[in-house]
Formats: structure tokens, sequence, C-alpha cells
């Protein structure tokens, strides 16, 4: 499946890839496309995935290129039924909004996101060149052992300031305002959609 210059807009998912057998040298490949989710409660991503391999495949499911993810709370998760899944994204944007301090009372599931993962699920990413704001990289505490990564180029990360940067991750201490402008949906041109539509 190839997917481009395309706009998802949806409540639990703005795009994903669900329970695919891997094809080694036909991943479902998205290029140019924004992905945006507007719920946060379950099982909800800009980019839901998951796979349905017992071993971590060599290669991913799925291959998302100069996209942007953004969700209220997490951009890239594994879904609840998911297995062993793999995605690999290169020069993506992931934007996640929840930045809630735990001493408040909130919770996130980070920017990557293995929360309420099924019973032996994983998600491995590999990262090139990409660019996360959110609340931590991964889901926070025990849920978030359930994802592994592997980074080349470079990669930042906007955080919540008391949690940690992961290895590979450069850290952004200032508001990155070209990455959040990224957060409205890209524009239509000169097409207009009819009242009632």
């Amino acid at each position: 499946m190839l997917v481009e210059d395309c706009v998802g807009v949806g409540r639990a998912f703005g795009g994903g890839v669900a329970y695919p057998k891997v094809r080694p040298d036909e991943p479902s490949t998205f290029r140019r496309c924004y992905f945006l989710a507007l719920d946060f409660v379950g099982d909800t991503a800009a980019v839901l995935v998951g796979g349905s391999e017992d071993a971590m495949p060599d290669r991913p499911h799925a291959v998302f290129e100069d996209c942007t993810l953004v969700h209220p709370d997490n951009a890239l998760a594994l879904s609840y039924a998911g297995r062993k899944t793999r995605v690999k994204l290169t020069r993506c944007r992931l934007i996640a909004l929840n930045f809630t301090q735990p001493e408040m009372g909130g919770k996130s599931t980070g920017v990557i996101c293995t929360q309420g993962h099924a019973p032996g699920g994983s998600l491995h990413v590999d990262l090139e060149d990409c660019r996360l704001a959110g609340y931590s990289v991964l889901t926070p505490g025990p849920d978030g052992e359930a994802t592994t990564f592997s980074t080349t180029g470079r990669n930042t990360a906007y955080l919540q300031f008391k949690q940690p940067t992961p290895e590979g991750f450069e850290r952004i201490g200032t508001w990155p305002a070209d990455l959040f402008a990224a957060i409205a949906p890209p524009p239509f041109g000169d097409a207009v959609i009819p009242p009632g539509r």
C-alpha cells in the first residue's frame, strides 16, 4: 500500500496499519501525509499500528516519510491488540499535546505509546532525522518497556522538563515554534468545501 500527500483526521486515529504480516519488500508506505486524532481515551493515536507476528520482524510493517503526526496524548501507538510491530519513521514530526504533570493528577502516555498493550505485544521504531514534542518520548513506567528503538541522523525531542532524554535523541530546551506550527493541517490551496458536506 502506498499513500502520498494525504490528510487523515479522525476521532480515534488519523491513520494506521492494523495486523498485517510483514512483506519484506512491500511495507505499507506513507509519504508527506498529515495525521490528526482528536480523542485521547483508550486505543487512540495520530497513527495506530499493530503487527501480527509472534517474533519481531527485521523489516517494518509500515514506513512513514516526511509525515506529521498530531494527537492530544501520543503520536504513534501500538494498538492494544498489536503483537510484534515494527515501524520506520524518516524526517517525521511527532507532536503530542499533553504535557500534564503527574503531581497535578495527570497522566501522559508519551509521544511513542505502548500503554495498555496486549501480553507479548511490543513496538520497535526506527527513527531517522525526526522531531518529537510531548511529555516524554516513550510511555512512562512498565508499559514503556514494550518499546525498543534505533536512531540515525539527528533526532530531537522537546519534553516535559522532568522527563529523561533517551539515548539517540537531542533534547531541545527552547520552544520549537516551527514544530508547533506544524500542528495545523496543511492548507488545501484553492479548494472550497461546499456547505453541508
